[in-house]
């Protein structure tokens, strides 16, 4: 067997080992970005959703833990996504993770299939913020096992203000859904 395991402590603070300085060197199991497409067959595809547009779905059997995908595109800071943002109507799509308090990473232009992956109250993937030679890089990871031609989804955390007519509707029918992209807005104008 071998490699690094859940006690590996760069797996602990989410940073992948690498080969030169790992003492499992090739048998190492903490790798995820590094590795990402080596398993030859594709773990998702694009299809057209009912409700929700484009939607991504699994290909085959993901694992628990596994990474799915990396989440890419243009890293800009605040002020260039406060006039992005700006630029786009209440029901445009907006594709923008941050990645810290100042950078964001707008995959509109340059992005993958990541970016369509849908936002669901009682999602399947969570994102986690891991180093790969000390850059962070932002990845979406089976938070359970899911079955081949489950759509994969993840919660975007919105954060509403202003009028509550203005939020962005949630359509993913869980049973635990909120009605909205994250947590129901507040009808207050500011916070």
């Amino acid at each position: 067997t071998g490699g690094c395991d859940y006690r590996c402590q760069n797996r602990a603070q989410q940073q992948e080992c690498e080969l030169a300085t790992c003492p499992c060197a090739e048998c190492c199991l903490n790798r995820p970005f590094s590795t990402q497409n080596d398993c030859g067959s594709p773990l998702f595809e694009l299809f057209l959703t009912e409700k929700k547009g484009w939607g991504v779905k699994a290909t085959r059997s993901i694992t628990e833990g596994e990474l799915v995908v990396e989440y890419v595109g243009e890293v800009i800071d605040r002020d260039t996504w406060e006039e992005r943002k700006a630029t786009l109507s209440r029901h445009a799509h907006m594709y923008f993770m941050a990645l810290n308090h100042n950078e964001i990473v707008d995959a509109s232009r340059k992005g993958n299939v990541a970016r369509f992956i849908n936002h669901s109250c009682s999602p399947n993937l969570s994102v986690q913020k891991w180093y790969v030679k000390r850059e962070p890089r932002l990845g979406l990871f089976a938070s359970m096992q899911i079955a081949e031609g489950e759509e994969l989804s993840y919660n975007y955390a919105m954060k509403w203000s202003g009028e509550k007519k203005m939020a962005q509707r949630c359509l993913c029918e869980a049973p635990n859904c909120t009605g909205y992209l994250g947590k129901p807005p507040n009808d207050s104008s500011t916070r």
